[in-house]
């Protein structure tokens, strides 16, 4: 992985747009009596972004399992539709707000013609929309009536009115728990040796690490005896679309193994959330993932073993964006962050500049320190001292 996010190894949590609120039941789309349709998608930074044809345009659209249907200000003000409705959604943080509905004469995505689709209005200036260059976002209310293939080899999308259009013969399959707003659950069973915990948990492609929980699934685990260690801070450094979330106590862990119908990851680490437990996207690394949200089942081609060690060694604080900096938004470890506090700017880590960095880069760019044992950072206090620390990842 090499986001700028996951220079600190998979410990940032940016994107969910997980909202709540918008209907499914209104969806009506024209379809063949048995299609197969195969669309490519540009992979960003973990984000798997399609063509969608409006009005005999085409735009660029995130595929977001974990949220409604959302198009931007500017597409809202482009296709000059009337606002049926307001309703109140909250994000992953658990940050609330209210949303603009409007109706969509015609959405399309391959043969397929959405009807007098319902969808969110995203506030002005949303910095997803900027960053990604995109005007909204698919989600899972509007693919609710087919079967969706992610598959990351070929960079495809793959929909279907039938199952059998796909080569999952002898493969496993699972139950999908699907919400109010046909948002996928998956059931996963969370082991330490011969206790465990199982825990239903949101597949979210809008989020790009492989586990993120819940502090209500932290507390359980921490009961029953699964965790060993975990760490503890307070801070923030998540983004949704009702903006930053707030500072709060986090804890950051170690799940000695996490099952996902068939799957065996090993030593997976995950941040809590003020919002659910969730799947990212990082799980279309490892495995083909299926949705057959119709017969409410999902299946795993693994592009791997099924036996996945994931451990990553850990820096002692992750960092956050804030007032046009790149600032330090967890410290894990005190005692090795002697110099340094939450809310310092981080000027420079190794050869890798932060200085004149904008929201976007922070979101977007791409580059690679994953094989360094250590990591010295440059940092600037809130009095303009400079400091210079060297980490060893652990």
């Amino acid at each position: 992985m090499n986001k700028v996010l996951i220079l600190f190894l998979l410990l940032c949590s940016l994107t969910t747009f997980g909202q709540r609120g918008l209907s499914a039941d209104n969806q009506d789309s024209t379809i063949e009596s048995s299609f197969l349709i195969s669309v490519p998608y540009e992979s960003v930074n973990g984000k798997q972004i399609i063509k969608v044809g409006i009005k005999g345009k085409s735009y660029r659209f995130i595929l977001d399992t974990g949220s409604s249907t959302l198009i931007s200000k500017s597409l809202y003000d482009e296709l000059n539709t009337k606002i049926i409705k307001k309703i109140n959604c909250s994000d992953q943080s658990a940050l609330k707000d209210s949303i603009n509905i409007v109706s969509v004469d015609e959405m399309t995505i391959g043969i397929i013609t959405f009807n007098n689709a319902e969808v969110g209005v995203l506030k002005e200036s949303n910095p997803f929309i900027e960053c990604f260059n995109v005007d909204g976002f698919i989600g899972s209310n509007l693919l609710s009536g087919f079967v969706v293939q992610i598959s990351s080899p070929d960079k495809t999308i793959r929909l279907t009115n039938d199952i059998k259009n796909l080569s999952l013969y002898g493969i496993q399959s699972d139950e999908l728990i699907l919400d109010e707003q046909f948002n996928p659950h998956f059931s996963i069973r969370v082991k330490n040796n011969n206790r465990e915990v199982r825990h239903v948990v949101l597949f979210d492609t809008g989020d790009n690490d492989l586990f993120t929980i819940s502090h209500l699934d932290f507390l359980s685990l921490k009961r029953n005896k699964i965790l060993k260690n975990y760490e503890v801070a307070n801070g923030s450094n998540s983004f949704g679309i009702n903006g930053h979330a707030n500072d709060t106590t986090h804890y950051r862990l170690r799940v000695p193994r996490l099952d996902i119908n068939g799957l065996q990851f090993k030593n997976v680490s995950a941040l809590t959330t003020q919002g659910g437990s969730r799947i990212g996207s990082m799980l279309l690394e490892k495995a083909i993932v299926t949705l057959d949200f119709p017969n409410k089942r999902y299946y795993l081609q693994t592009l791997t073993s099924p036996k996945i060690d994931v451990y990553d060694k850990k820096l002692p604080l992750d960092p956050d964006f804030r007032d046009g900096k790149v600032i330090v938004g967890f410290i894990w470890d005190y005692s090795v962050c002697k110099n340094i506090e939450v809310g310092d700017e981080i000027i420079k880590v190794n050869e890798f500049t932060f200085q004149n960095m904008n929201l976007c880069d922070f979101f977007t760019s791409e580059f690679k320190v994953k094989g360094a044992k250590k990591v010295t950072m440059t940092t600037k206090d809130k009095n303009g001292d400079i400091h210079n620390t060297t980490f060893k990842k652990r």
